[in-house]
C-alpha cells in the first residue's frame, strides 16, 4: 500500500478555521483524560495538540510515518505491533482517513488487544460549507448557521470520509463497538466530527 503525506504545510500559519478545530479537539479531551494517562498522538501535524497538552502537564508522545515532522516514534501505525502496549490513550485527529478503511479497523483491533482504554478521533465530513452566518447577541447565546453541499470528490490523499458513500457516523460507531470500543461522546463542528471511545473492558 502506498501512503502519501507531506510536512511542508506545518511551516505555515494555519487558517482561523483550523484553530477553531484545535479548540474543539481540546474540548473533547477536557475532563476525559487525566495526568495519570499515557497518551500517544498519531500524526504530529503542526504539533499544536501535543505541545498544548505537554504545557498542561500531560504525558504525551507522538508517532508518525513521516520523519520530517520529528515525532518521538517514526513508525507506520498500520504495521506497528507492540508500541500500543505502552499507552492507554490514543489521539488521532484527521489521520485515519489517510489509510484504507479496512486498515483503520485493523488498527482498532490492535488497540483493543493492547492496553488502550480511550480513543479520540477527528474525522472529516464529505461536504463543503458554502455559506456561514454568525449572529452575536448581548444577552443571548450566539447563533451559528451553516449551509452545506456535498463535494464532488474526496480530499487529496484521503481514502474515505464521513458521509462519503456508506461511511456514515453510525457505521463507524458500530464498527468500533464490534471491536470493543463504545462511543461515549461526539462533537460535530463545521465539516469535522470528533469522537471519544472507551474500551468496553474496564480492566484495560
Amino acid at each position: 500500500m502506498k501512503y502519501t503525506y507531506s510536512s511542508e504545510w506545518v511551516h505555515s500559519l494555519e487558517s482561523k478555521k483550523q484553530w477553531e478545530y484545535y479548540w474543539h479537539q481540546q474540548k473533547l479531551l477536557e475532563n476525559n483524560i487525566t495526568k495519570n494517562d499515557n497518551i500517544l498522538e498519531v500524526g504530529v501535524g503542526s504539533g499544536f495538540t501535543t505541545n498544548y497538552l505537554l504545557n498542561k502537564g500531560f504525558d504525551v508522545k507522538t508517532i508518525d510515518i513521516d520523519a520530517n515532522k520529528n515525532p518521538d516514534i517514526v513508525e507506520n501505525i498500520v504495521t506497528a505491533q507492540s508500541i500500543f502496549y505502552n499507552y492507554n490513550v490514543l489521539l488521532a485527529f484527521n489521520i485515519f482517513e489517510h489509510i484504507p478503511y479496512s486498515e483503520f479497523l485493523e488498527v482498532i483491533e490492535k488497540l483493543n488487544e493492547s492496553r488502550v482504554s480511550k480513543i479520540f478521533l477527528g474525522l472529516p465530513i464529505f461536504k463543503k460549507i458554502i455559506l456561514q452566518f454568525y449572529f452575536s447577541f448581548i444577552l443571548l447565546k450566539p447563533i451559528d448557521i451553516h449551509i452545506y453541499k456535498k463535494r464532488k470528490k474526496l480530499s487529496a490523499n484521503h481514502f474515505w470520509e464521513l458521509a462519503y458513500k456508506d461511511f456514515h457516523l453510525n457505521k463507524i460507531i458500530e464498527d468500533l463497538n464490534k471491536r470493543g470500543f463504545q462511543c461515549k461522546e461526539n462533537i460535530k463542528y463545521l465539516n469535522q466530527q470528533y469522537l471519544y471511545f472507551n474500551n468496553k473492558n474496564n480492566n484495560k
